[in-house]
């Protein structure tokens, strides 16, 4: 760089020397020290542009670096925030338990809810090979509970109307 440098600067000292020396400068060598000066700036500037992109690069880069960590900090919060939502047909179970000290709370939640919906499954398959109907009226079906009703029926608590099981 020093090198080029000093190579670009020796035709501007010929021509001092040579002003210096007859006084008078002829118009190619006024245009030469002219070119050289432009190349110097010119050298300069390319060296600007290529700094100012490099920080460019490095900006985003950094930016890109901080939107992936942004994305895996979110992910980690969502992974600690478990929650069972309600959904047609059942209960989802949300959120990744990989790490997450509920793991086994919620591995024993999900059987349970399992083990009672195969019970309700058994219960109302026997009720339906008896002919009790399926959803008769009363305040345990309106409460939420099919299986009640339908138990009432069975043990003579309630009156039999309803549509029958097929």
């Amino acid at each position: 760089m020093i090198a080029e440098a000093i190579r670009l600067a020796i035709p501007a000292l010929d021509l001092a020397l040579f002003e210096h020396m007859d006084g008078e400068v002829t118009p190619l060598q006024k245009a030469r020290a002219e070119l050289e000066k432009l190349k110097v700036q010119h050298e300069e500037l390319r060296v600007s542009a290529e700094n100012w992109l490099r920080q460019r690069d490095l900006a985003i880069d950094r930016e890109e670096a901080l939107r992936t960590r942004v994305i895996e900090l979110e992910a980690d919060v969502a992974c600690k925030h478990v929650t069972l939502d309600e959904v047609p047909g059942g209960i989802l179970l949300c959120g990744h338990l990989d790490d997450s000290p509920l793991r086994p709370f919620m591995t024993e939640l999900v059987k349970q809810r399992d083990a009672l919906q195969a019970f309700k499954t058994f219960v109302h398959t026997r009720l339906d090979k008896a002919g009790v109907p399926v959803d008769p009226p009363g305040e345990h079906r309106d409460a939420g509970c099919r299986i009640g009703q339908r138990l009432d029926l069975v043990l003579g608590k309630e009156k039999k109307d309803g549509p029958k099981a097929s």
